[in-house]
């Protein structure tokens, strides 16, 4: 549920002189009016303080029958005119469940400045200060307000300074304000003390000002000065100031030097300079012309227009000077269809590409964002072409699934080498005849194969109690079980074997045997009971470093050790 209340109130200020214009330091009390009777109540009455000090502290007593009786005929209407009090009608719009501040629970002080004085007879201090071009920290922080301040009694707070935590209404709120004078980052708020000896400037932490009621997010005055911010301003909305207009001489207007308020009640501007004028636009409008020049660097468009020798539409500067922008200079010829930025001739692109696009031409100065067409190169790769390849140099990265490559191959020196040596890679590939299987059980290329009960392909050893030692081939691909899998079963073929441990290079031309270890050839016959001798073939390219060398396959069943 919202907390915004709309609130009408009458604001009460003593003036603290007597119709005759003495002094008067004297409360002035006003008696409700009963509404049917019209007289005075004395049981209801509304003292109008003369305040501490010299300050004049408003009282605001909430619009009723009996207040508006007394505001049209009773006290508040004959005080007024003798000018004891002062009273204006105020309409406020208020949310009471923010005490202002980012979070609605108070605002802090502004950080690493002086932002506390005790003046003669003010507790001032210094608050953030976003009124323009945001809505402020500070919005709600306006004269007449009461706020509760809290956080001066907090250890490391000067001694001087610890009894001013309390209650107090605001007797003043200027934006851009500090301690110190001007100050467009500050906003500074003063609130009444009883006259007493000034203290020095501080800086503190941990001091909390809390709108009692609720923040004010709109008020409008019957007579001007919303919120202490100048007699014209008659509008506060947001942080936002609207100034009156002005009887009979045209409307006033808020002026701001980078967000500080300057002055709130304008009403003529006299534009000063060399090279500035005024003139009417028509329906009420007047153009300021500022072409450069004065106090300060120029900008870019005012550079293009000092810089331009041949005084035309058309930029054209001096031989050796250049337009330079101090970090991008953007060239924005606009948004619509066909507005390009033309360089030298060639049309740019309007509009980004994708990613991985270059900028291509069409060859009449045409650039545009696309995928490069290559040119043919195969017909330059041939014997005296323009980019013959040189045989001593290529390069082939494949890496073979169905054999070990030679690392150390002899240099081919022509095409027709090349040729010739892949089309004896592609001959001995053919020779591997391949059967495929199902794999009872993970397999790795090189594997060992033999076949279980339900015809399986599982890996081979030599253990007669596992009856897997008749070996019907070599796995030609690493699958998990129950994949399809590839096994080289022709004889005379020379497929990559697996080894427990890289056999030497000496061993070439020894035969090959299965071993214990499932899977795995070894090149010593086992010697233990109950394994069988059966051969793999010959040992063909072994090298001391592999542990998957060749091998000439020729498998045959020698003896069983009981």
């Amino acid at each position: 549920m919202s907390n915004i209340v709309a609130v009408l109130i009458v604001r009460c200020t003593h003036t603290g002189v007597y119709a005759d214009g003495r002094p008067n330091t004297a409360s002035v009390t006003l008696y409700d009016l009963d509404e049917i009777t019209i007289q005075k109540n004395r049981t209801r009455a509304v003292p109008i303080p003369f305040g501490a000090g010299t300050t004049l502290p408003p009282v605001d007593i909430p619009m009723s029958t009996r207040t508006f009786v007394s505001w049209h005929e009773g006290d508040i209407c004959i005080f007024t005119k003798q000018g004891l009090i002062t009273t204006e009608i105020i309409l406020q719009f208020r949310d009471k469940g923010n005490c202002g501040g980012p979070a609605g629970t108070g605002q802090a002080l502004r950080p690493a400045v002086l932002n506390v004085e005790r003046g003669a007879e003010t507790l001032r201090f210094v608050i953030p200060d976003n009124v323009i071009p945001t809505l402020l920290d500070s919005i709600g922080f306006m004269v007449g307000e009461p706020v509760t301040i809290t956080g001066f009694s907090a250890p490391g707070v000067p001694a001087a300074y610890r009894e001013f935590d309390g209650e107090y209404v605001i007797s003043a709120a200027i934006p851009g304000d500090g301690l110190s004078g001007a100050d467009p980052g500050s906003y500074l708020i003063e609130v009444p003390l009883p006259t007493g000896a000034p203290l020095p400037l501080v800086t503190l932490t941990g001091i909390n000002l809390c709108l009692t009621e609720g923040r004010v997010v709109s008020q409008f005055n019957s007579t001007g000065d919303v919120g202490g911010f100048g007699t014209n301003v008659f509008g506060y909305i947001g942080g936002q100031f609207f100034p009156n207009a002005g009887g009979g001489g045209g409307g006033s207007v808020a002026v701001f030097d980078e967000g500080v308020l300057v002055d709130a009640a304008v009403t003529s501007f006299d534009f000063i300079g060399a090279g500035v004028t005024a003139s009417t636009a028509g329906a009420g409008a007047v153009d300021i012309t500022i072409p450069g020049g004065g106090g300060g660097g120029e900008t870019l468009a005012q550079t293009l227009i000092l810089g331009n020798v041949t005084g035309g539409t058309n930029i054209s500067v001096s031989t050796g000077d250049s337009i330079i922008g101090v970090t991008d200079l953007v060239l924005d010829p606009g948004a619509g269809v066909g507005d390009n930025v033309i360089i030298d001739g060639l049309t740019w692109p309007n509009a980004d590409g994708t990613a991985g696009q270059a900028i291509i031409t069409d060859s009449f100065g045409i650039l545009s964002f696309g995928n490069p067409i290559p040119a043919p190169h195969a017909p330059t790769h041939v014997h005296n072409g323009t980019d013959e390849i040189d045989g001593d140099i290529l390069d082939i990265t494949y890496i073979p699934t169905n054999y070990t490559r030679d690392t150390t191959p002899p240099e081919v020196t022509s095409v027709e080498e090349l040729t010739a040596h892949l089309a004896g890679l592609d001959n001995a590939l053919g020779n591997l005849e391949v059967k495929t299987f199902t794999a009872g059980e993970a397999l790795t290329i090189g594997d060992l194969v033999a076949l279980d009960a339900a015809g399986d392909a599982i890996r081979a050893d030599s253990s007669i109690a596992g009856a897997n030692w008749e070996v019907i081939g070599v796995a030609n691909e690493t699958v998990l079980l129950g994949a399809s899998v590839e096994v080289v079963t022709k004889s005379g073929t020379c497929p990559v074997v697996r080894f427990s441990a890289a056999p030497a290079g000496a061993l070439n031309g020894s035969l090959v045997f299965i071993s214990a270890i499932s899977g795995f050839a070894t090149p010593t016959p086992p010697t233990t009971s109950g394994n069988t001798i059966f051969t793999i073939g010959t040992l063909q390219g072994a090298d001391g470093a592999t542990t998957t060398p060749t091998v000439v396959f020729r498998p045959q069943f020698i003896a069983q050790r009981r």
